[in-house]
């Protein structure tokens, strides 16, 4: 009884720390597409929680966009861009924490790359 509940402890907790996996500053760079629609550079505001991976402003005050993860940390998705106001299409390699992701305005055919930040 007592090896069950601690195993059932354990896996909560692991859980927990899976769901939680935190926030960090992201750079964003063109990789293709025409200059004059797809404005290039700067910073972003990253916070993966929950099962959710969330894009915001620099502040971290406004969300961008929004995608669930699947359980091993990664996602192909399509999500609306507050910013841009257009359809995005993310690609999230599975994991947790700061990785880097590629985000596709499918409007104005511009691609990014989108880095932690050093």
């Amino acid at each position: 009884m007592k090896r069950s509940m601690l195993t059932a402890a354990a896996m909560l907790f692991a859980g927990a720390a899976q769901a939680q996996s935190g926030e960090w500053k992201g750079y964003v760079e063109l990789v293709s597409g025409k200059f004059d629609q797809c404005p290039n550079g700067g910073t972003a505001v990253i916070r993966e929680i929950g099962g959710k991976f969330t894009m915001y402003s620099p502040d971290g005050k406004r969300e961008q966009w929004s995608v669930k993860l699947a359980a091993d940390g990664s996602a192909r998705s399509e999500a609306y861009s507050q910013f841009t106001q257009s359809t995005l299409a993310i690609s999230i390699p599975s994991g947790t924490g700061p990785r880097a992701f590629d985000a596709v305005n499918k409007t104005r055919n511009c691609t990014y790359k989108v880095k932690p930040a050093a």
